[in-house]
């Protein structure tokens, strides 16, 4: 979607001061005079207007251009006019305006038939009544190069400032209501300020400025022009843009497209068969990149459509409590008149969304949640990965859950962790891996600790075996005794060798099976390309090679399981295995003859022998598993600190952001405490601890030791925290309870309920204050309705680019918070993010100059759009005073000052 295919009002490139061949002094190449329109088209521009010096000479022509007729380019009728002190003045007519029209103005100042088009062409009326000739004729007047500074070639007699030096007149001429604004060619604040009339009797925001060619020559046009905010180019989009000082009017830029719109916006809404809205047809409405204002009478369906964007866009849950309610009873399929609910079984919503260039589809119908559609090049869809609240962010606010933030600090915690630059959601899921590490840590570091409880046991036995075994080696034969268990040691060690190799190769083997190279896809090359070839045939050439690598591998592990079946026979003919076969037949030959003198057993000599190997392997093990224990707390207690540090940098990205979305505001602060909230200290702390609402004593008991005084929180929350642990291990801790059954229950709690309060932390506190008259701050909740929703209303559209949508935020407010807060608040927010608002102030509409107003109605009991567009259209100003309270005076208002009642 090209800028011009978005509804309402958007920023058309303009050079409003050009002249023609018909100019007495236009320095024109050999070249077609229809060249000209060309020119401009070929400059970027929208919107042109004929200014030749006194004359209407060229303008019929320019209009029959094919690419004006076609819209191609804008032209509007004009002429630069000389006033009787000599001083010029621009006067533009709208598009269909004739150059009998402009012959008209001409007349109307005293400027003769005879000397239109002619250098020393001079009016008979002074500057300020040319001004209200042209504005009889329906036309608006700009001061042209009015800051132009005179040089020894040039006196610039023709510059408004130069030109009119009497300060009466001068002040006339620029508080005149029917100056529009003015042209400025050179670079003096000074003269730009005196230009602006602010210090005189015009009202604000003063004059504007502007910036266009004065071209005289082909190649100049264009080289100047001005960025003019309309719905549509017309006399009337310009009067409207003009009114806004240099809000509307700016300066062109090459280095800026004041149309690239936000990175985020909703492009289209649509919702068939609700209860209310699409039941004869679908309710369909297109979104401005910008401001945008759903107005109506009440019960026109305005916040049904907010509950409806909620919906689709999955911002439908862990609402506060009150909304929470109200949305969902709104979200049920009512089934008769007297039953809650706004959707019916067929309801479908659907939202186009436009990120970061690229467009996307979220759907809702009852059943199937909200996936989320993601168009390709070819303008299909396909489906997108991710959820609706994580791929399309947006902000949506009712006032009531305004009043909420306002009156809950959590609330307003869950606002700032909804941020981009928080991430708390990112955060949230990275900590529950955190978490869930440390836990597994712990749960581990237990079970290993428990493999240690029999090593006392184990250590005894084996040292009443070492005692039996001493009477056997205490004897002559203990030299036998001895080379007989070191060469079954041997044998025992050699055959786990011939073991672990023939399980290493069984390994090796299973692991290569188990490993797959997935072929290159050869569809995603031509074999007919050179280029393709080249890289298919270097691929092909390694698949062999590793093939080849892969059979070595195999062929390995086949050569190592022969290398262990092996050992046994190449060990038979070894020195050691003589030996061996000597020492067994020395120990079968005194086993005899200590049985023949029934001296001993020696086959309890062997049983020995084994047990005091097996229980030597054990206490290795068991060594083992200390070393393990040791390490996997290490890791336990690091994994601890991650989530201390993750916890603590939690609160810093916190505060970062509060003063840096809050720099310089001057209406809301926001402090942070970090994990200073001592009422979700209490309740988690209950909660963790499995206790409900009992022993509020002893839980306070801790709160206050978290929150000492004499210590920091991070401090006092160790040392709970040490006295909690002390207390479930059943050790002293001189903690003298409340009631002593709060101890018992304590002891009872799991291990694992103990890790977690080791990895518990208090939320932190945020503290909201509101600026007074004088200048101070305040607690919030000392502040009055208005006040407390101002502040909130101030910090939600201080921060983020994605779409926002807030319901009736002008409730509670007197009209000087509306236009000191509101009304400037809106202005800015929508210079970075699209803007969506529910409001029954015309201030909100006409002063915040929404780009694009949708009227709501309900005839016959369904939504229906009565009227849709920019200010500049005249059906809907119409609509704004009929339906809005004081809708007329806001016009009045803003019309005042370009010197014109408002025409609704």
């Amino acid at each position: 979607m090209s800028p011009w295919d978005w509804p309402g009002a958007h920023w058309w490139r303009c050079d409003l001061h050009l002249h023609t061949p018909a100019s007495h002094d236009f320095r024109y190449p050999d070249a077609p005079a229809a060249d000209w329109a060309g020119a401009a088209i070929n400059a970027g521009l929208d919107g042109v207007a004929v200014t030749d010096h006194d004359s209407a000479a060229f303008i019929n022509e320019v209009q029959g251009d094919t690419r004006v007729i076609s819209g191609e380019l804008s032209v509007f009728p004009g002429v630069e006019l000389t006033s009787i002190e000599g001083v010029h003045l621009l006067v533009l007519l709208d598009r269909e305006a004739s150059d009998d029209d402009v012959k008209g103005i001409l007349g109307g100042c005293g400027i003769q038939g005879s000397q239109w088009g002619k250098a020393d062409a001079r009016a008979s009326k002074s500057y300020s009544e040319c001004m209200e000739v042209a504005s009889e004729h329906g036309a608006i007047c700009i001061a042209p190069h009015a800051d132009a500074i005179p040089t020894p070639g040039n006196t610039c007699k023709a510059s408004l400032l130069v030109g009119i030096s009497d300060n009466a007149n001068l002040e006339l001429a620029l508080s005149s209501p029917h100056l529009a604004a003015a042209e400025i060619c050179e670079s003096d604040d000074g003269r730009h300020t005196k230009l602006r009339g602010t210090n005189s009797k015009r009202r604000q925001p003063g004059l504007s400025l502007l910036r266009f060619s004065d071209a005289h020559a082909i190649d100049q046009i264009g080289q100047r022009s001005t960025w003019v905010k309309m719905t549509r180019p017309d006399l009337e989009g310009l009067r409207l843009a003009f009114s806004d000082g240099n809000r509307s009017a700016k300066e062109h830029d090459e280095n800026l497209d004041p149309n690239h719109p936000p990175d985020h916006v909703i492009e289209s809404f649509e919702v068939l068969e609700a209860k209310h809205v699409g039941r004869s047809e679908p309710f369909a409405i297109r979104l401005n990149p910008w401001l945008n204002a759903l107005i109506g009478g009440r019960g026109t369906g305005k916040s049904s459509l907010i509950e409806l964007t909620r919906l689709v866009l999955g911002r439908n849950r862990n609402l506060p409590s009150g909304i929470q309610n109200i949305h969902d009873n709104f979200a049920r399929v009512y089934r008769n008149r007297r039953e809650a609910g706004a959707l019916t079984e067929n309801t479908r919503i659907v939202i186009v969304y436009r990120k970061e260039g690229t467009r996307f589809r979220a759907t809702w119908t009852q059943g199937t949640g909200n996936p989320v559609l993601e168009e390709d090049d070819d303008g299909s869809w396909r489906a997108a990965d991710g959820s609706v609240r994580r791929r399309l962010p947006v902000q949506i606010y009712s006032q009531n859950e305004i009043n909420e933030v306002a009156k809950d600090p959590r609330a307003l915690l869950s606002i700032v962790n909804d941020s981009a630059e928080v991430g708390y959601d990112r955060w949230s899921a990275a900590n529950t891996s955190r978490l869930a590490s440390f836990l597994a840590l712990r749960a581990s570091a237990r079970d290993l600790q428990t493999s240690l409880s029999e090593e006392q046991e184990t250590r005894g036995e084996l040292a009443d075996t070492k005692r039996q075994l001493a009477a056997f080696e205490g004897t002559e034969h203990e030299k036998i005794l001895k080379d007989y268990e070191r060469f079954q040691k041997q044998a025992r060690a050699i055959d786990r060798w011939g073991r672990n190799a023939a399980e290493a190769a069984t390994a090796l083997r299973e692991g290569l099976e188990q490993l797959h190279i997935d072929p290159l896809p050869t569809d995603l090359f031509d074999s007919n390309d050179e280029t393709d070839r080249s890289v298919l045939d270097s691929v092909a050439e390694r698949e062999k090679r590793v093939g080849v690598i892969l059979e070595k591998v195999n062929s390995s592990a086949d050569e190592l399981e022969r290398e262990a079946q092996g050992l046994e026979e190449a060990i038979k003919g070894s020195a050691w295995s003589a030996a061996r076969k000597r020492v067994d037949e020395e120990y079968q030959a005194l086993a005899t003859r200590l049985e023949d003198v029934e001296v001993g057993d020696p086959s309890h000599f062997q049983t020995l022998i084994a047990k005091r190997e097996a229980l030597e392997e054990q206490l290795g093990e068991i060594d083992g598993f200390r070393i393990e224990r040791d390490e996997t707390s290490a890791k336990a207690e690091e994994a601890l600190k991650e989530l201390t540090d993750a916890r603590e940098e939690l609160s810093k990205v916190r505060m970062d952001f509060l003063n840096s979305v809050l720099e310089g505001n001057t209406l809301v602060r926001v402090q942070l405490d970090p994990m200073g909230d001592r009422s979700d200290a209490e309740d988690s702390l209950k909660e963790s601890l499995g206790i409900g609402d009992s022993f509020g004593d002893d839980v306070g008991n801790f709160v206050n030791m978290i929150y000492n005084s004499e210590s920091t929180v991070v401090e006092g929350l160790a040392a709970a925290k040490k006295v909690i642990k002390e207390i479930a291990e059943g050790g002293e801790t001189g903690y003298e309870a409340a009631d002593r059954r709060f101890l018992t229950r304590v002891r009872k709690i799991a291990p694992e309920a103990i890790d977690r309060i080791d990895a518990w932390f208090p939320e932190d506190l945020l503290c909201a204050e509101y600026s007074t008259k004088g200048g101070s701050f305040e607690p919030i909740d000392q502040g009055s309705a208005g006040q407390q929703n101002a502040a909130i209303l101030a910090f939600l559209l201080s921060y983020g680019d994605e779409p926002i949508v807030i319901d009736q935020p002008e409730n509670d407010l007197d009209n000087r918070l509306i236009s000191a807060l509101v009304v400037r608040s809106l202005i800015e927010s929508k210079k970075r993010r699209q803007l969506v608002v529910v409001t029954h102030n015309p201030n909100l509409v006409v002063n915040a100059d929404a780009e694009f107003v949708v009227s709501l109605d309900i005839p016959a009991g369904e939504v229906k759009v009565q009227e849709s567009g920019g200010l500049q259209e005249g059906a809907v100003r119409e609509e704004i005073c009929e339906v809005m309270e004081g809708g007329r005076e806001a016009f009045e208002l803003r019309y005042s000052r370009i010197g014109r009642q408002s025409t609704v």
